[in-house]
């Protein structure tokens, strides 16, 4: 395959899926690409390169042992592609916000890539990922074959958002990557993908965390849902709660998410932007007391507990089973437009307790006052103090206006709640 004399055909798209043969060679015809753009003003660039898991997988399965360092090679080199759309703008002359720009298109694949392929226009060529890198002479063009069909619905499947496309991911837009888990027991990770792998693929777990507040008088902080959000729009739900990023780990998500969605205007969804966290100091496992032994545990609780500042959120793991504070669920889903039956969707979830400072949360009054920033433009439209019996009451007299994460906890660890409940009350008591 000639990449050059290729490119320089196309007149309404270039689709090259998987790059680590010919990105040097790309790379090289930065400028015929973008006379190619200027000419055409219908002709579209997609470049899906592959991700960090691919490029490692690719190396390690190249029979070049004497080559140590090739995975940092095809990396740097999928890396200087990732510039390829700055290169044909400063060709041009033109900015990010140009209409050129908007027709170029670079995103991660987040799939194993069995095949490399370049589309221009109707042609297609192919090259497979063996044992060798390969470059361009590696490519045949795809001619009247049996398998011509697979390889054309292959390529279209990533411009459907419901088939290979919902595994793009551009790393300077798109919302954060996270590491999914598979069903078993107990659920095993295989792999980070971008987070709008969402719906309906239950065959896969997402990991979060949840956070349930509660003030030194044990009341418990609920907020409720906005319009806008994607899923349980206008209900009731836990204090905070949020999907684990790749490579987080559960006790400092919890920590952002708890700052994000309380208290940071239109924090949903977005990167966490360095708030203070040292605030809220993770106190660690939290095992329910019971009996005479219960309250004397208690009691020291609150002595050692007592030397710190009262400003200071206290953030505990609480031992709901033998996974600790980690549970495995199917997390119930109302969709807009769904005609009110649920979807569900597969979760691991790490869930934390939180006793708030003193004199933030103690009335109804304070919170609004102190929560105001966290409903503008963010998940919560509310907040509301309630005590737990109170909301066991209200969910068996007005079930549909919670959602079923605050369900499933109150059916599950209704027991556990009002145990921490009670700690809190005596621990500031």
């Amino acid at each position: 395959m000639r990449l050059g004399d290729l490119l320089a055909e196309a007149r309404n798209r270039i689709l090259i899926i998987g790059t680590t043969a010919i990105g040097e060679e790309l790379l090289r015809h930065t400028r015929t690409l973008a006379q190619l753009l200027t000419d055409h003003p219908s002709l579209k660039l997609s470049i899906l390169y592959e991700s960090d898991d691919e490029l490692f997988k690719q190396s390690i399965g190249v029979d070049r042992p004497e080559e140590p360092g090739l995975y940092a090679g095809l990396w740097e080199s999928r890396d200087q592609l990732r510039g390829i759309r700055r290169r044909i703008l400063e060709s041009c002359g033109l900015s990010e916000n140009s209409g050129l720009a908007q027709r170029i298109e670079l995103k991660q694949v987040h799939l194993r890539l069995p095949l490399n392929i370049v589309k221009v226009d109707s042609e297609i060529w192919a090259g497979m990922v063996t044992t060798s890198i390969g470059d361009c002479s590696s490519y045949s063009k795809v001619c009247d074959l049996p398998w011509k069909g697979a390889i054309e619905d292959y390529a279209s499947s990533y411009s459907d958002p419901y088939r290979m496309g919902a595994y793009l991911y551009d790393p300077e837009n798109d919302k954060k990557l996270l590491q999914i888990y598979d069903n078993g027991t107990p659920p095993r990770s295989r792999g980070i993908f971008p987070r709008q792998v969402r719906y309906p693929h239950n065959s896969i777990r997402k990991r979060s965390v949840w956070g349930f507040i509660f003030n030194r008088q044990g009341e418990l902080l609920l907020q409720k849902r906005s319009e806008w959000v994607q899923d349980n729009r206008n209900l009731w739900d836990k204090s905070f709660g949020g999907h684990l990023d790749a490579e987080e780990d559960p006790v400092t998500m919890a920590k952002k998410e708890l700052i994000q969605e309380c208290f940071l205007p239109a924090a949903e969804d977005t990167d966490y932007i360095g708030e203070d966290t040292s605030l809220i100091m993770n106190l660690g496992e939290w095992i329910a007391p019971s009996g005479e032994e219960g309250a004397h545990f208690t009691d020291h609780l609150a002595k050692a507990y007592s030397h710190l500042p009262s400003h200071t959120w206290c953030l505990f793991a609480p031992n709901l089973d033998r996974e600790g504070n980690r549970i495995v669920l199917e997390s119930e889903r109302l969709l807009p437009g769904g005609g009110g039956e649920p979807v569900f969707v597969a979760f691991v979830t790490d869930v934390f307790f939180v006793v708030a400072p003193k004199e933030l949360l103690d009335d109804q009054a304070q919170a609004e006052e102190n929560l105001r920033h966290g409903q503008t433009g963010n998940a919560a439209k509310a907040h509301r103090l309630i005590s737990v019996g109170s909301l066991l009451r209200e969910l068996e007299d007005f079930g549909d206006g919670f959602t079923g994460d605050l369900h499933y906890m109150m059916n599950r660890h209704q027991d556990i709640l009002v145990r921490f409940s009670r700690t809190v009350v005596r621990m500031y008591s």
